[in-house]
């Protein structure tokens, strides 16, 4: 019974990250998109790798 917990808990883990990292990409394209300067979306992609 322990071990299924610990692995429905890694796999809502997983879930989480997935969805953060979609969030941050999908984040990141309207940024891009909605910013024509080039040193905008610079500093905006350096700020997410923060």
């Amino acid at each position: 019974i322990h071990q299924h917990s610990v692995l429905r808990e890694t796999k809502l883990a997983t879930l989480a990250e997935m969805f953060t990292c979609a969030l941050r990409f999908s984040i990141t394209n309207e940024i891009s998109s909605t910013l024509k300067s080039d040193t905008l979306s610079q500093i905006s992609g350096e700020l997410l790798i923060l």
